[in-house]
């Protein structure tokens, strides 16, 4: 059976590249193309695919690359997202990664690579591209080197209200009852304390929540 791919590129362009150049493979099927977070969180809902080949800029729309993966994965559990990016900063690839991403490739990458990663993620693989595996590793150097205990998270009350109604898993209308407040200022909450923790999924969420004692099993 093919390996279904949804696109999520903002570009029409280099979208309709994609889709040509992956068609030509006997083993995938592209099912479906968003150009913005939204539509690839439905279209996802709708598809189910095995793959979504993610973008990470999406300017015009409400979720980014990273939100977007979150959600997606969030109700997908067996999709795996691969990330195409001309960003190659090590905190993008944490981000994503961090979001659930299988795998990081540049743009810049030939079809080979691209195909080589796909395959390598549904063999519940990690995948990054060359250039950006001695950043990362760099990068990681780095930490270990600072000096001294990194300085503890601090969020405020309302922050860890909302931590915990998503951990307990109320939705965002529920929580803005619960709270008297707004959806979008939720929403607000909710997305300055993923910043904060650096933890982009509701798993990760959880393991902090009763990490630090927030919540208990």
């Amino acid at each position: 059976m093919a390996t279904s791919i949804l696109l999520v590129e903002d570009q029409n362009v280099v979208r309709e590249s994609l889709r040509v150049n992956l068609e030509k493979q006997k083993d995938f099927l592209v099912v479906g193309e968003a150009a913005s977070g939204e539509s690839a969180v439905e279209l996802a809902k709708i598809l189910k695919p095995d793959v979504v080949i993610m973008d990470i800029h999406l300017p015009e729309s409400k979720y980014n690359g990273i939100e977007a993966t979150q959600r997606i994965l969030e109700k997908n559990t067996h999709t795996k997202v691969l990330a195409l990016s001309m960003r190659d900063e090590p905190a993008f690839v944490r981000r994503m990664l961090a979001a659930g991403a299988s795998g990081y490739l540049l743009k810049d990458c030939c079809t080979k690579d691209l195909v080589n990663a796909i395959h390598l993620i549904l063999l519940d693989k990690v995948y990054l591209s060359e250039p950006l595996r001695e950043a990362i590793i760099d990068d990681y150097r780095n930490q270990l080197r600072r000096c001294g205990p990194a300085p503890s998270v601090k969020l405020t009350e309302r922050e860890t209200d909302v931590l915990i109604m998503v951990v307990e898993d109320f939705s965002i209308k529920e929580i803005a009852h619960k709270l008297n407040i707004g959806t979008k200022t939720v929403d607000t909450h909710r997305r300055n304390l993923m910043e904060k923790l650096d933890i982009y999924t509701t798993a990760g969420l959880i393991r902090y929540a009763i990490h630090e004692g927030i919540v208990s099993l």
